[in-house]
C-alpha cells in the first residue's frame, strides 16, 4: 500500500520548522537540499578544480570530465530518498509532525518497523539512487545525453557518499520488511496530507535542477511509469548494477590517472554534500563557502609563526637547508631537539604559500584528541588553526546529520575545522586516513586538496600507516611533501626511494646538524623490575631534578603513579611535585594537566615526577634529567629518549654543549604485559636497548645507527579503500582500531548546560553554539564498554555527538582521570 506524504523529505523537520527562514525550510526537502549540494559543488570546483588536478597530477584534459561527472554525482546522489520507507522514517522522526499523531500512526501501521518501532528501510537510499539512474531506461537515456560525463563514475560518487557501499553485506534487506512493494515517488503528484495547502511536485522540481545548470540536460523531462519495486526486482537490479560496476572496475589500472580521477569524484561529492548541509544555515551561503575555500596561507602568516618560534634568533644552517630544497619531496633525517619544526615552517615559505599546511604526527591511541597532542603551539600557530571558528560554529546544527550517529557527527565537526583553518597540526590519521575512506579526512577533502604536508616521526609508523604514506606519495603527484624522522629504518628508506623513483622524480635528503646529533647525551641502565628504580628516583628528586616515567598504557600509568607516590613517602624531607598525565581526562582538565607538566619542568626550584603514558612521545616539548620506562617497541623508546637531556646551548667559546652539563640516565625494565605492543616488538626493543647500553655514552647518532640495523619483517603493503575500492566506498582501518570513545559524564551534564546558558547571555550566541563549545571542554575519552554491545544502552546523546556515560560506568578524578567500572 502506498502511504502519502506532504513533501519529499531530505531530512527530518525540527519542532521550530515553521519559524525557520524560507531558504532553510527549503533545504529540508529533496529539491532544496539537492540544489544546495549542487550549488556547493559548483562553488568548490570553480575554486578548486585546477588545484585538485595539480594535486593529483592530472592533466588539463581531465578538467571537464571531472567537473561535470562530479556535478552529475551531486545531482543524483539523493534521488533514492523519494521512497516511502525513507519518507516514512523522516516523517515519524520529525518533531514538527508530532501534532499529527493519527497520520504518524498510519505510517507505522502501513510500513515495516524494527524493534525500536522505527520505520525499517528495505534498501539504503543511495543504493536506490544508483538503481534509478542505471536501471530505469527513461532516466538513463536522459542522463546519458549529458556531454563530458562518465555516468557510471557519477553513480559511484552518488552511492558512496555515506561510505556504506560494502559488497560483503546485503544491499536489500528482507528481514522485517514485509512483502509489500517499495513505492518510489518519481515524477508523481503528491497529495497534500496531512496539511491542506497545495503541494509542489517535488520530484519534477528535482529533475528540473539538471536542465538549468551546467549539466544542460534536455528540457523535456523523462516520463517514468514504474513506481513499485518488489523485493525480487530490487535484488535483480542490485545484481545488474553490481555486474556493470565490476566490469568497469576491471578496466581501471592501479595508480592510473583514471583511478585518481574516480577517487577525486567520490571525495568531492562527499565534500559538496557536507557543504550543502551547512551553507543553507548562513545568511549569504555562496559568499560564506567562497570565503572558507580561500582560507590558505600567505607569506605573512607563515613568517609570523617563524618569527614567534625563532624568538629573534637566526635559523641554523640545517634549517636553512630544509627551507632551500628544490625537490617537491624532501626527506629529513634529524633527531629530537634539532629544530625540525622551525625547519618545516621555513620549508613552508617556499612550498605552502596559497595552500593549507598540514603538520602531522603519528600519535598512538590518542588520534581523536585536540592539538595539545602535538606540542606547545605559539599564539601565531593557534590563530592560523582557528582563523574563522568564532564565525563558523554557527553551522554546528547544520552539520549534525539526521541519523543521530554520534561518531558521524563528531567526524563532521572535526573535519570542518580543517576547512576553516590555514594551518592544521594533528595526527597523521587526519590525512592518511583518506586512503582508507576514514570519515574525518574524507570529509576534509577540500582542505587536503589544497595541502602541503609535513610527515614527522615517520619511523614510528606501523605497516598500515607506512603503506598508506607510500600510496599517498604515489597519488598526490603535485603535493609538496616533507618527510622527517629521527630514525628511518633501512626498509622504510628503501621503500620511499623506490616510490619516488617510480614517479620519475628525485628526492632531496638532508641530514640533521652533525655537531648536535653527535653530542653524547644518554647512559642506559637495565633493571629487573620497576620497584628497583625508587632509589634513583628519590635521589634525582632530592637534587631538584626532573623525572619522566613513561608507561605503555593508561592503567599502568595510573598504577605507577600511585605506587611511586606511596613509595616516596618513605623518603623523609623529600620536597617534590608529583604529576600524572595521560589522555583520559576531560578536555579542559587535560589542558590544565598539560600546562602543569610543562610549567613544572620549566621551573628550577623543586624536583618533579611526571608519570605519563605514550602521550609524552609527541606532545611534551620538555627535557628530563632521568627517564624511566618499561621496554617497548624501539620506535617508542626513541621518542621517549627524545624527552631526556633535550636542551643544548653554546658555551663561552662557541661550542655546542648540553644545557644540563652532564650525561643523563635512562632506566629500562621488563614488562609482563606488552600491550599495546606485541611480545616480538618488545623483545626487539629490549635488544635495541641492550646493544646501545654497551656503548656507555650514547648520542642521537647512535640511536639512528642502531635503528638502521634493525631488520624486522618486510613492510607489508595494503590496498587503499579510497583508490582501489572504485565503485565500493566503505571505510577500512588505517591502523588497529582504537578502544576509546569520547563521552560526557552523566554528572557533568547539568554543569555544561548551566555554563552554556551563562555564556549565551554574556556573548549573545545561539543555544547550540554555546552547548557545542562547552561540551567539547567536558568530553572525556573512555574505554569502550565490554562487551561492546553495552554501548547500545548508552542511548542518550549530548548534542547528538557525545554518548552520556551512565553514572555507575565511569569514576572520574581530576588527578588521575577516568576509571571505567565495566563488567567484563
Amino acid at each position: 500500500m502506498k502511504v502519502n506524504f506532504p513533501r519529499l523529505f531530505a531530512k527530518s523537520l525540527p519542532k521550530d520548522f515553521l519559524r525557520l527562514p524560507k531558504e532553510i525550510q527549503s533545504a529540508h526537502f529533496l529539491p532544496g537540499h539537492t540544489a544546495a549540494v549542487y550549488c556547493s559543488a559548483e562553488i568548490i570546483l570553480n575554486r578548486l578544480l585546477p588545484i585538485i588536478l595539480r594535486q593529483l597530477g592530472l592533466g588539463d584534459e581531465w578538467a571537464q570530465l571531472l567537473l561535470k561527472t562530479t556535478l552529475m554525482g551531486c545531482y543524483i546522489h539523493d534521488w533514492g530518498k523519494a521512497n516511502q520507507h525513507f519518507l516514512g522514517l523522516m516523517a515519524t522522526e520529525s518533531v514538527h509532525y508530532q501534532k499529527h499523531p493519527q497520520w504518524l500512526q498510519t505510517i507505522k501501521s502501513e510500513l515495516p518497523t524494527n524493534e525500536r518501532n522505527q520505520v525499517q528501510q528495505i534498501i539504503r537510499h543511495e543504493i536506490l539512487s544508483g538503481i534509478l539512474v542505471l536501471r530505469v531506461p527513461e532516466f538513463r537515456q536522459w542522463l546519458e545525453s549529458c556531454e563530458n560525463v562518465d555516468l557510471l563514475v557519477a553513480v559511484w560518487g552518488a552511492i558512496g557518499h555515506h561510505l556504506k557501499v560494502d559488497p560483503t553485506k546485503e544491499f536489500v534487506k528482507t528481514k522485517g520488511c514485509g512483502n509489500a512493494p517499495l513505492y518510489v515517488f518519481c515524477q508523481h503528484k503528491i497529495p497534500s496530507k496531512p496539511d491542506s495547502k497545495p503541494v509542489r511536485d517535488d520530484f519534477r522540481a528535482l529533475l528540473k535542477i539538471g536542465t538549468g545548470s551546467q549539466l544542460k540536460l534536455p528540457p523535456q523531462l523523462p516520463n517514468v511509469k514504474k513506481s513499485n519495486w518488489t523485493q525480487e526486482e530490487l535484488k535483480y537490479a542490485v545484481e545488474a548494477v553490481t555486474d556493470e560496476c565490476e566490469a568497469m572496475a576491471k578496466t581501471v589500472g592501479r595508480n592510473s590517472d583514471r583511478q585518481r580521477f574516480i577517487a577525486a569524484v567520490k571525495a568531492t561529492v562527499i565534500a559538496a554534500d557536507i557543504a550543502g548541509s551547512a551553507v543553507p544555515q548562513m545568511a549569504n551561503q555562496r559568499q560564506w563557502l567562497r570565503q572558507v575555500l580561500e582560507q590558505v596561507l600567505s607569506r605573512e602568516d607563515l613568517q609570523q609563526v617563524i618569527d614567534s618560534r625563532l624568538n629573534k634568533k637566526q635559523p641554523r644552517g640545517f634549517q636553512k637547508s630544509v627551507a632551500a630544497t628544490k625537490s617537491r619531496i624532501t626527506l629529513v633525517k634529524a633527531g629530537c631537539g634539532t629544530g625540525k619544526t622551525i625547519a618545516a615552517y621555513l620549508w613552508g615559505l617556499n612550498w605552502a604559500i596559497n595552500r593549507k599546511l598540514f603538520v602531522l604526527y603519528p600519535t598512538t591511541g590518542t588520534a581523536t584528541q585536540g592539538f595539545l597532542d602535538y606540542g606547545t603551539l605559539t599564539e601565531a600557530e593557534t590563530a592560523l588553526m582557528h582563523s574563522r571558528s568564532n564565525i563558523d560554529l554557527e553551522v554546528y546544527q547544520a552539520l549534525i546529520n539526521e541519523n543521530d550517529d554520534h561518531v558521524e557527527n563528531e567526524s563532521r565537526l572535526q573535519s570542518f575545522k580543517a576547512w576553516i583553518a590555514k594551518l592544521i597540526v594533528g595526527t597523521v590519521d587526519s590525512v592518511l586516513g583518506l586512503m582508507q575512506n576514514n570519515r574525518k579526512p574524507i570529509y576534509a577533502w577540500i582542505a587536503i586538496a589544497q595541502g602541503a604536508f609535513v610527515f614527522d616521526e615517520v619511523h614510528a609508523y606501523d605497516d598500515k600507516l607506512f603503506s598508506a604514506l607510500l600510496r599517498f606519495i604515489q597519488t598526490f603527484k603535485g603535493a609538496p611533501i616533507l618527510l622527517m624522522s629521527a630514525s628511518f629504518t633501512q626498509e622504510q628508506l628503501a621503500k620511499i626511494y623506490a616510490t619516488v623513483a617510480e614517479l620519475g622524480e628525485e628526492m632531496t635528503e638532508i641530514e640533521g646538524p652533525k655537531d648536535l646529533e653527535d653530542l653524547p647525551r644518554y647512559q642506559f641502565q637495565v633493571v629487573e623490575s620497576s620497584t628497583d628504580v625508587m632509589v634513583d628516583v628519590a635521589a634525582a628528586l632530592g637534587a631538584n631534578q626532573k623525572v619522566l616515567w613513561v608507561n605503555n598504557s593508561v592503567k599502568s600509568c595510573v598504577d605507577t603513579y600511585n605506587f611511586a607516590v606511596n613509595e616516596l613517602v618513605k623518603y623523609p624531607n623529600l620536597d617534590f611535585l608529583p604529576l600524572v598525565y595521560h589522555a583520559r581526562y576531560r578536555y579542559k582538565d587535560r589542558v590544565d594537566r598539560h600546562s602543569q607538566v610543562m610549567s613544572a619542568f620549566g621551573q628550577q626550584t623543586k624536583g618533579v615526577l611526571a608519570v605519563t603514558n605514550q602521550i609524552c612521545e609527541m606532545s611534551l616539548d620538555l627535557s628530563a634529567d632521568l627517564l624511566i620506562t618499561p621496554f617497548a617497541i624501539f620506535a617508542a623508546l626513541i621518542q621517549r629518549l627524545g624527552r631526556l637531556n633535550r636542551q643544548v646551548e653554546f658555551d663561552a667559546t662557541g661550542n655546542l654543549v648540553l644545557a644540563s652539563g652532564r650525561i643523563c640516565q635512562a632506566i629500562f625494565y621488563p614488562t609482563n604485559t606488552p600491550y599495546p605492543y606485541t611480545g616480538e616488538q618488545v623483545k626487539a626493543g629490549q635488544e635495541f636497548v641492550r646493544e646501545l647500553a654497551e656503548l656507555g655514552e650514547i648520542s642521537q647518532t647512535d640511536l639512528m645507527n642502531a635503528a638502521l640495523k634493525i631488520t624486522g619483517e618486510p613492510i607489508a603493503e595494503y590496498d587503499s579503500a579510497w583508490l582501489d575500492g572504485l565503485w565500493c566506498t566503505s571505510r577500512e582501518s588505517l591502523r588497529e582500531p582504537g578502544n576509546t570513545i569520547n563521552v560526557i559524564l552523566a554528572e557533568d551534564k547539568q554543569n555544561i548546560e548551566k555554563i552554556a546558558k551563562e555564556k549565551r547571555a554574556k556573548k549573545g550566541i545561539s543555544k547550540n553554539k554555546a552547548l557545542a563549545e562547552e561540551a567539547q571542554k567536558w568530553a572525556v575519552p573512555v574505554r569502550l564498554p565490554r562487551p561492546i554491545s553495552e554501548l547500545k544502552n548508552w542511548r542518550e546523546k549530548f548534542q547528538k555527538i557525545y554518548p552520556i556515560a551512565p553514572t555507575d560506568a565511569v569514576i572520574y578524578s581530576e588527578v588521575t582521570g577516568a576509571c571505567e567500572q565495566y563488567k567484563c
